[in-house]
């Protein structure tokens, strides 16, 4: 059974099942799968193939959260992932986010102006006085920021 947007789905769904790991693993990094190879792959019992799905954008963020409570060694990794919800992505350190996954986070917290602005000082400081390493959580700082602000 061929797609013509997600190519052989007979052959990917096959690997994503019976495949080796490494080849499973390979597989995990296409953008392209049809729904039911990724939820084979996102099912995966060997963790180090479901490990390469860390970065995969077609995951859903109910997805990520299955991954994550089968296997919770991951979630660091898959905080990063542009799907990951806001709780997620709170789980790293302020600084360890890319723009794009900040804007999401506001997004999807509802953020008022007065508190991005307040977030993105408190990371520009920690990036700039080189704090890096001691950086609070997102989750944290958007606590502390979010109840200050809601109480002024």
């Amino acid at each position: 059974m061929t797609d013509p947007k997600n190519g052989d789905v007979g052959s990917d769904l096959w690997v994503a099942t019976h495949g080796s790991q490494q080849d499973k693993s390979l597989l995990a990094w296409r953008e392209d799968l049809a729904p039911a190879v990724l939820d084979a792959l996102v099912h995966d019992e060997d963790p180090l193939v479901v490990e390469q799905l860390c970065f995969n954008s077609a995951l859903s963020a109910k997805q990520i959260d299955d991954i994550t409570a089968r296997h919770p060694s991951l979630r660091e990794i898959f905080a990063a992932n542009p799907s990951a919800s806001a709780r997620h992505k709170g789980e790293r350190k302020v600084t360890e986010l890319s723009d794009a996954n900040l804007y999401l986070f506001f997004q999807e917290v509802k953020a008022t102006e007065p508190e991005i602005r307040a977030l993105q000082a408190i990371r520009r400081d920690a990036i700039a006085n080189r704090r890096v390493k001691e950086a609070p959580l997102l989750w944290d700082v958007w606590m502390s920021v979010h109840e200050e602000k809601s109480a002024e």
